[in-house]
């Protein structure tokens, strides 16, 4: 199951580009992403897209704060 969702970075988010860390989510920003579930119920990863590289991945979810949880995608 996936849901959109809204977060907060309360720090920078790196990403790997070929070999070299920039930052994709700038520290303070307010982002839309994805929360994609286990069979569980648990949350299992986010991913959103990077508003510097316009690439999406997987976010790093001890960097965020998640704001709020929306309807089912």
């Amino acid at each position: 199951m996936k849901k959109a969702c809204a977060f907060k970075t309360i720090q920078n988010i790196y990403w790997d580009n070929w070999g070299r860390y920039v930052v994709a989510f700038p520290n303070g920003g307010v982002y839309i992403g994805t929360v994609h579930y286990n069979d569980s119920g648990e949350i299992q990863a986010i991913t959103a897209r990077s508003p510097i590289y316009d690439v999406k991945d997987d976010v790093d979810m001890e960097c965020i704060e998640i704001l709020e949880i929306k309807e089912e995608l």
